[in-house]
């Protein structure tokens, strides 16, 4: 029987970097976020989909010029979003000096509100200030 392939490594701060990209949707501004120039942004989001095995996000012009940011998930990237974000989440609380509690339910709706607070960035160019507060609410609240 022959060894199981190997799993990809990847940098933490690569993963980090496509879910800015995901959020902010502007190799610009996620540059500017981390603190790095956009060749590295563009870098570390190859990584990760080399990673992946797939093209997890393309670049198109939006169709109104005053529309923030370019970059869209690819359908492989919207079924890879929740398992990135997972992945942070259980990287970040491994450092967390704050235990998330006794109840395991905790730690899954930790994770979601991530989610939803990923996908409502990605909202953000479609619904205005106070569908968006609505729906926060709703989803949250």
């Amino acid at each position: 029987m022959p060894p199981p392939a190997p799993r990809p490594h990847l940098n933490p701060k690569f993963l980090r970097t496509f879910l800015a990209l995901v959020e902010k949707r502007s190799t610009a501004k996620v540059a500017v976020h981390l603190g790095m120039v956009q060749g590295n942004v563009m870098n570390h989001v190859t990584r990760v989909e080399r990673a992946a095995g797939v093209q997890l996000l393309e670049r198109r012009l939006p169709p109104n010029p005053e529309e923030p940011g370019r970059t869209q998930l690819t359908e492989a990237g919207r079924q890879f979003l929740p398992k990135a974000l997972a992945a942070m989440s259980a990287h970040d609380r491994l450092f967390d000096d704050v235990p998330i509690g006794n109840d395991p339910r905790e730690a899954s709706r930790l994770i979601a509100v991530q989610f939803l607070e990923t996908a409502l960035a990605a909202l953000r160019h479609d619904l205005s200030e106070d569908e968006l507060q609505r729906l926060y609410d709703n989803l949250i609240g």
